[in-house]
């Protein structure tokens, strides 16, 4: 067998062109592949981070109570005893006799007559709760009575009235002897 022998290599180089080929100046625009700039948002102003005071929770002062400074006892002035001073009862049974209307006559009684016994009927009649308004629980009511009453004057005479005749003239002197009957009249309630 025989050996082959290599074919020839050309060692000449290929002619180079010795002039380059035109080269534009201005390159040709080439899609970006950088992406759009996107807008950032504002940055927001900075907040606090530390949380706003807090008033400290002190429990509110607790007051003792003040002993109290000595107080020298002190002498009442003395009262004179040759004119009393007057009692003002607001709510107080007529001590007179008045003239009641029962079963159609009238008849002399006093308050104490009406708690005597059937004192809720005694009381249901007319006037009698306003002249003895201890007796029927009616001192929230403030009305002259309406019955009359014998009323002993400061000669000692005696005659029946009514609370008009108290009002009518003289008051102050007729309501001392109407004796808390006519109360409405005589500022007694």
């Amino acid at each position: 067998r025989g050996r082959s022998t290599p074919a020839p290599v050309a060692s000449t180089p290929a002619p180079v062109a010795s002039t380059p080929a035109p080269v534009a100046s201005t390159p040709a625009p080439v899609p970006s592949t950088t992406p759009a700039p996107v807008p950032v948002p504002a940055t927001p102003a900075p907040v606090a981070s530390t949380p706003a005071p807090v008033a400290p929770t002190t429990p509110a002062p607790v007051s003792v109570p003040a002993t109290p400074a000595p107080v020298a006892p002190t002498t009442p002035a003395p009262v004179s005893s040759t004119t009393p001073a007057p009692v003002v009862s607001t709510c107080v049974d007529s001590p007179l006799r008045l003239k009641i209307i029962k079963d159609g006559n009238i008849i002399s009684r006093s308050c104490t007559w009406v708690g005597n016994k059937a004192t809720i009927q005694r009381c249901a009649m007319a006037g009698v709760s306003d002249a003895c308004p201890v007796t029927c629980n009616s001192c929230s009511t403030c009305e002259d009575t309406s019955l009359r009453m014998r009323l002993t004057k400061s000669d000692g005479t005696s005659v029946v009235r009514n609370c008009e005749w108290v009002a009518r003239k003289d008051t102050p002197n007729r309501c001392s002897w109407s004796s808390n009957t006519c109360r409405a009249t005589c500022g007694q309630c």
